[in-house]
């Protein structure tokens, strides 16, 4: 990675951010977790220790840190959007513009550390499995609750394509104009 060391920086901060943070926020209430709560939280456990192993790896100059890299900031991104429109939806301002801010510092990092399309390929990887994991517990949530899930799914599944599409075509329009 071009950046290594504000990416591996990046990496251990966001990581160690995000597990203080459910933390904070499951030990103090005694937060019932359910199945979909319980996915989500997985989802964003995972993605912080990938931040954090792929920060390690990038100061350690281990090859594989551009997969682990690309890999873990693809989980980010749904990830701190989500985030972002979760608490502006409930007006909890600090947190939002935190989201916003830590949303537009991993594009950055995308498109700076950026070189191949297998960069590309990790990164798409990692918005899809982190959408997965959030969607399946959804779904699965609903079934428990004698929903009908599968019109939730559909309609997630296609949400969650479209945003990878719109990814991957942003993230190659913006290395494109600047490798000219």
């Amino acid at each position: 990675m071009k950046h290594k060391w504000i990416t591996a920086i990046y990496g251990f901060a966001i990581g160690a951010a995000m597990i203080v943070t459910w933390i904070v926020m499951l030990v103090p209430g005694g937060t019932k977790v359910g199945l979909e709560l319980g996915f989500h939280i997985a989802a964003e456990l995972l993605t912080a220790a990938l931040m954090i192993v792929a920060g390690i790896l990038t100061l350690k100059k281990i090859k594989a840190d551009r997969i682990w890299g690309f890999f873990s900031l693809g989980m980010l991104v749904p990830a701190t959007l989500g985030a972002f429109v979760e608490y502006v939806v409930n007006l909890e301002w600090l947190i939002s513009v935190s989201s916003a801010a830590t949303f537009v510092i991993t594009l950055l990092l995308v498109i700076l550390n950026y070189e191949k399309l297998k960069d590309l390929t990790f990164l798409t990887l990692g918005i899809v499995l982190y959408a997965c994991l959030n969607i399946g517990g959804e779904a699965l949530e609903s079934v428990i609750q004698g929903q009908v899930a599968q019109p939730l799914w559909g309609t997630l599944t296609y949400i969650s394509l479209a945003f990878v599409s719109g990814m991957v075509l942003f993230i190659l329009k913006v290395t494109k104009k600047r490798k000219v």
